[in-house]
């Protein structure tokens, strides 16, 4: 509701024998859809994975949530170098647009897990399946924190008036993607003392992480 009030409230500037240019506006609201099913999304997360009965799969899991970490991190980077690399003079609206659409995609990949079969069947089992299962659920954590931790920023560049300094929005992007890689490489330098011998703990961090990250999500859509 206070979206449509906002869209309202935005004044529509018509020139004499001409129409109405509302493309800015249908854009905004196409990307707040984009970051509405993205956050739905995310909040209808798998059940934690029983890694005790399936270390193969604990181990493929951990595996496939770096790897998503990474494209995620990728997929944002194009848009926020193109924030980054625009002029005094270009339109903050669009580059507003463009940085959630981006953290849209960014969700949409992380969240996004593939069947992976095959992959088990080809890697031996693993040598600890707890701690297997330990880094699969502090790999998701760290992913689930850098998208987190990015936001922000992009929230305030989407939210900010035209007539805000677009320099300012480019600098903040870049932040958020400096943070997402810091988030990433400590993901890759998880130490072995982190790995847990006790798989339930781990499934209990994952679940808590879960709700964390459900609980920031639904304060994001309350802001908006």
């Amino acid at each position: 509701m206070r979206e449509k009030q906002r869209d309202a409230a935005q004044p529509i500037i018509v020139l004499s024998g001409a129409k109405p240019d509302n493309s800015e506006a249908i854009a905004a609201r196409e990307a707040r859809k984009a970051e509405a099913r993205a956050r739905k999304a995310e909040q209808q997360t798998a059940p934690a994975v029983d890694a005790a009965a399936d270390p193969r799969k604990a181990a493929v899991e951990a595996a496939i949530a770096r790897a998503k970490a990474r494209k995620a991190e990728q997929q944002m980077a194009p848009a926020l170098d193109a924030a980054a690399g625009q002029p005094a003079a270009a339109d903050p609206r669009k580059a507003a647009v463009e940085a959630a659409i981006a953290r849209a995609k960014a969700r949409k990949a992380e969240q996004q897990t593939a069947p992976a079969v095959d992959a088990a069947a080809e890697q031996p089992a693993a040598a600890d399946p707890r701690r297997a299962a330990v880094e699969a659920a502090i790999a998701r954590a760290k992913a689930r924190k850098a998208e987190q931790q990015t936001a922000p920023a992009v929230d305030a560049a989407a939210e900010q008036p035209a007539a805000a300094d677009p320099r300012r929005a480019a600098v903040e992007a870049a932040i958020a993607r400096a943070k997402a890689r810091k988030a990433e490489q400590q993901q890759q330098a998880v130490p072995p003392s982190a790995a847990n011998d006790d798989a339930r703990k781990a499934a209990v961090a994952e679940a808590i992480a879960r709700v964390q990250a459900r609980k920031a999500s639904r304060q994001a859509v309350n802001e908006d």
